[in-house]
Parts: C-alpha cells; structure tokens; sequence
C-alpha cells in the first residue's frame, strides 16, 4: 500500500493532459462556471479508501511539501519545495509533472490520482486490516506474523522477523466480514476493530505489529552476565537461526561456548544445549524485564552497550595511594575506578577485606579486577577473593587501574556494604 514518490519513476509514466488545469479550453462560458477555484495548498493522499498508514502529502502555501508515511500525520517522511506554474508542478526545481484538474478535491499527475485528505470518494476506513499483524502481546522473535496486503495478498510469516513464510492465500472484506482464503487457513468470520492497532477475528486478536499492549520481547542480539563491563566481560549472542555464541570477552573475539537454543511454549524457560567446548544441556526461568535486561536464572542480563555502569574504565577514577587503605561502601549496584601510580617492574600485591573473606570488620562483598596502562591489558579480572591470599604482580608501565564492583553473584542484596582495598609494594 505504500507508495514512495520517486519523480524519476513518474517521468515515465506522464502522459499529456486534455485540458488544462486552470485555464478553460477557449470557451466563453467562464461566467457560469461556479465551481470552487483548484488550490493544491492541502493535504493529498493517493489511496481510495484511505487506511490508517496511508501516506499524506501536505502542500504549504509556503512552497514546502511534507510528506507523512501515516494518515495521522505524525511521522514525516521527507520534506521538499514545490512550484506550481500553470498546469505544471515541479519539486526541487526539478522536471516540472503534467497535472490535469478533476475537481477542487482531486487531480491526475502521472499514472496517479490524488485526493483531497478527507474527500476520498471511496473514504476513509481503519477497519481493513492492511498491514503486518502480530497475535501475541507481548511479542517475540518466533512470534508469526501476518500480512494483509493492500492488493488482497494474504501472507502468514513464521517470525517476527518476516522472513520464513508459512503460508499464502488471498483476502477480502465485505461489510463487517474478513475472508482468508489459503492453505492452511480458510475463514469467513466478523471482524471487529478495538482500534486503529487492534481488531479480533475468528477467535484471535490481532495486534498491528509494532504496537502490541505487552511490548516486543527479543532474546536475538548480544547479552552480558553483568552490570557494567570491561574488557573481560562475558558476552552471550543468541542468533537467529537458533543458535548461540559465548564469547569470554567483551569485544567477542574469544569463544568458549556454542550450542543452539529453544523456548518453551510460553517463552518462560529458556533451553540451551552445548554443541561445542561442552556438552549437556541446561534450562533456565527467563523473565523479560524490559527490551534491555532480562532476569534469565539468578541473574540478569543485560543488553550489550545498556549495562547500567557502562564501560568502567571509560569513567573516572580515584587516586590510590600505595601502602594505604582505602576504606569504601556499595549502598547500590555500582562501580568504582581507581588509578594507581607504580614503579615499573617492581613488585605489588593487592588485597582487600570484605564480609567474604576477613576480619569481619566490613559488611560488603566485592569483587576486584587490575588493567595495566593501556586499560586493555589486564593482570587479574573479577576475583573475588583477596584476603589470605592477595593478588600478586609485576607492575608493567606506571600507571595501573583497578575496577571494585560489588560480588553478586547471584543478585543478592547483602552484598552491598563496606570494605577495604589495599596496594602494597613488596619489592623495590
């Protein structure tokens, strides 16, 4: 149904109109011509009836064109210059398009008859269904689509991707009743509209894909096991074929898992079985929390490049100074960047006290990870423990980072609180 206004492809279809669009054809009888005069200043729409997606094409009198890609217009298309000279109109100061006069509320230009917004002979209807269909709220990536064409194509997709086709057949209306002729389905039942992006028919509501009250829930795409994200950050992508890749750092060049994937019937348990570096299979509560972040098992993830504290080691960071503590506190799930100053090659160890392992002193649970200069390279990442035994290295350049999160594991709030992080030289 919709149609782009390409002038290159008009050009060909032009034909010489029979008379002219305002002048008469050399008659006397102006005086009782009492027709209302042609103004193109308006809204035009090339479709009788009009549908909810119909495009609109507005002419201002100020010379610019509009047009909308809905008949609400409310999304704007593109946006032009037009010029009207006689019988002629020209757009960007383009190739000036023959254009005959029908009426005040209608004009032939090219192979196309326009009609004033409002006046189509035919009207204006929200109750044909034209256009891609969804019945399920919230949607997802295997949900079927259906597609009513405005040439009366009827097309059933099995994906919400539209791209593996189902079936096909043909559609009509007539009067309140919907007609869906194809292979697998073969209906005349009453349609009844809710609104312009809802209608039931036959037992099933359809929502107008795009629009479903319950939003669309995607597993497809990259994923991260975490809150924030370094370069060492897990990253899970689930293709579309079925398939998934699980890849041990953030910039997904490392694999160590593969395998294929599976919903149940509702899409509330989520199964994967290993293909590859492991076998076996596993299944997981997976609960849609919004179109970034999904509470999958006992953790979350989230959507890459929307972890709530970014990349950690693109923000600030605080001073550290060797062979002091620095004492903080987590009171919400975020992160923390400090920037210690070294002696090349000299010897360090970093050690922190937590409620994990301690002197029981502290109530927080963290988890520590050390970048060299470059903050790409690292000398350890996200462990957990560095009490009893801390973590020992040999400084390479001067400068070195040192990411804090708080430990969860599995989400649980107590591990919020305090602790104490410590750099300490251990050779010259």
């Amino acid at each position: 149904m919709k149609k782009i206004w390409i002038i290159p492809v008009l050009l060909l279809s032009i034909g010489l109109a029979g008379c002219s669009m305002f002048g008469n054809d050399g008659d006397d009888d102006d005086d009782n011509n009492t027709s209302a005069p042609f103004t193109i200043v308006g809204s035009w729409v090339r479709e009788s009836p009009s549908y909810s997606d119909t495009d609109v094409y507005l002419f201002a009198s100020d010379g610019t064109m509009t047009l909308y890609s809905d008949y609400a217009m409310t999304t704007v298309a593109s946006v032009w210059t037009w010029a009207l000279s006689g019988d002629t109109l020209a757009f960007d100061g383009d190739t000036p398009l023959q254009m005959t006069n029908i009426s005040e509320n209608e004009f032939i230009m090219g192979s196309s008859t326009y009609y004033r917004k409002g006046f189509e002979p035919d009207g204006h209807s929200e109750s044909l269904p034209v256009g891609f269909w969804v019945m399920a709220s919230p949607s997802y990536s295997d949900s079927e689509v259906t597609l009513f064409a405005s040439d009366g194509t009827y097309t059933l997709y099995k994906d919400y991707a539209v791209a593996n086709v189902s079936e096909k057949g043909t559609w009509s209306l007539s009067d309140d009743s919907l007609t869906v002729d194809a292979s697998l389905t073969n209906a005349t039942e009453t349609i009844t509209v809710v609104s312009e992006n809802e209608f039931t028919w036959n037992g099933w509501t359809f929502y107008r894909k795009g629009t479903e009250p319950d939003g669309h829930n995607d597993l497809i795409g990259t994923w991260v096991p975490s809150f924030y994200s370094i370069p060492d950050t897990e990253v899970h992508q689930y293709k579309a074929d079925g398939t998934f890749t699980y890849y041990s750092d953030y910039a997904m060049q490392k694999i160590y898992r593969e395998g294929t994937w599976t919903w149940n019937s509702d899409h509330t348990v989520l199964t994967i079985v290993f293909t590859r570096y492991a076998n076996g299979s596993q299944d997981s509560q997976v609960k849609f929390l919004s179109g970034n972040k999904i509470q999958y098992g006992a953790e979350y993830l989230y959507r890459k490049g929307s972890e709530p504290c970014g990349n950690v080691l693109s923000g600030s960071a605080t001073t550290l100074a060797v062979d002091t503590a620095y004492t903080g506190e987590f009171t919400d799930l975020s992160a923390k960047l400090f920037c210690v100053t070294v002696e090349d090659g000299a010897s360090y160890e970093i050690s922190w006290d937590d409620s994990d392992e301690g002197s029981g002193s502290y109530t927080g649970d963290i988890s520590v990870s050390a970048y060299k200069a470059d903050k790409a390279s690292k000398y350890f990442a996200e462990e957990d423990r560095g009490y009893s035994v801390p973590q020992s290295l040999s400084a390479n350049g001067t400068v070195m980072y040192i990411v804090v999160v708080p430990y969860l594991e599995f989400y649980f709030s107590d591990s919020l609180g305090t602790y104490s992080l410590t750099v300490t030289k251990v050779t010259p």
